[in-house]
């Protein structure tokens, strides 16, 4: 028996996603309810594109991102990618390398805010720092004038998680917090 024949974008990485994305929505969304959203008239053609049998046409990308509630700037890439083979994938990569989704910027905005502008060198302890919601950083102002001591956020995080070193009540909780500032 012969081997079956290869579809030519069977391994794109937009094949690949494509499968796992529409399995992902499958509780959610027919087949025939994403292509409805994208402009098709039958879901057979997610189908073929699953497969890998044909290209996303690069006109209904933004719809196609927007019918599997993915960042239409992944979703971009990954068509790119799949219309240049592996020297578009490269081209692609070396392109588009910085671009991140709407809530990715925010995020990089905020911690410019933060730090005062400028390149934002995303290390953990940075992200630690400056991704702090607001009523951590409101407990820990508050602890910090209750206590007079020099609290952290990792510090009221790391003593939430172990608990009061004392278990005297109120006074006990803030004996604690002193205790492990």
């Amino acid at each position: 028996m012969a081997d079956k024949a290869k579809l030519p974008f069977e391994d794109s990485k937009m094949a690949v996603f494509l499968r796992k994305q529409i399995d992902a929505l499958s509780g959610m969304k027919t087949q025939r309810e994403i292509a409805a959203e994208i402009g098709y008239d039958k879901g057979n053609i997610l189908s073929m594109f699953k497969r890998g049998e044909a290209k996303v046409p690069l006109d209904r990308v933004a719809a196609f991102a927007r019918a599997l509630e993915v960042s239409p700037q992944f979703f971009y890439r990954l068509a790119l990618e799949q219309y240049g083979g592996k020297e578009g994938e490269a081209l692609v990569k070396e392109l588009f390398k910085n671009v991140v989704s709407e809530k990715e910027a925010a995020v990089i905005n905020l911690i410019r805010q933060k730090i005062g502008g400028g390149t934002v060198d995303l290390t953990p302890e940075l992200v630690e720092q400056h991704l702090v919601s607001e009523e951590e950083l409101a407990v820990v102002n508050y602890l910090k004038t209750v206590t007079g001591s020099d609290l952290t956020v990792e510090k009221v995080r790391e003593f939430i998680v172990k608990g009061p070193a004392k278990s005297a009540g109120r006074g006990g909780k803030i004996e604690a917090v002193r205790e492990s500032a």
